[in-house]
């Protein structure tokens, strides 16, 4: 009786070993190689934050308030004076911000769906800094958050 437990102990182990095995094989991840090939090709961005741009607009006899941030995203600030680049122009792309949204009516602006309304200041920045020959140090503007008051 002993021999047929230990039989079917030994047994039990076996199997339980080979399935752990055929998981293993089924389920290990992908080699890093694997992981590098596939992102070839991608390009990697940095994002500079570009905080409470307030602009004060006209409603109805009363002044309301449009507060956004941005994300300025760049291609090629991977080194700290690229980097630095975009940290110097922060006045410049609050500046032409704000001179850009002073032309709305509240409602008007309020109206403006959010995608367009970051394709219009994305526009606007590149025109002011072309229009002032300044080196445009980002590629993209993204709104990453609004308020409006």
């Amino acid at each position: 009786m002993a021999r047929f437990f230990l039989l079917s102990v030994v047994s039990q182990a076996i199997i339980v070993a080979i399935g752990v095995g055929a998981l293993y094989v089924l389920l290990k991840p992908e080699p890093t190689s694997a992981y590098h090939e596939a992102t070839l090709g991608q390009v990697e961005y940095d994002y500079f934050p570009v905080e409470r741009i307030i602009v004060s607009l006209p409603s109805n006899g009363r002044e309301r308030y449009f507060v956004l941030d941005l994300m300025l995203v760049s291609e090629q600030a991977d080194n700290e004076a690229e980097q630095n680049r975009v940290a110097r122009v922060e006045p410049l792309v609050r500046n032409s911000v704000i001179s850009y949204l002073s032309d709305f009516q509240f409602e008007e602006l309020r109206a403006i769906p959010v995608a367009e309304l970051q394709q219009r200041l994305e526009q606007a920045l590149l025109r002011d800094f072309r229009e002032k020959r300044v080196a445009t140090p980002f590629d993209h503007v993204l709104i990453s958050k609004i308020l409006v008051q």
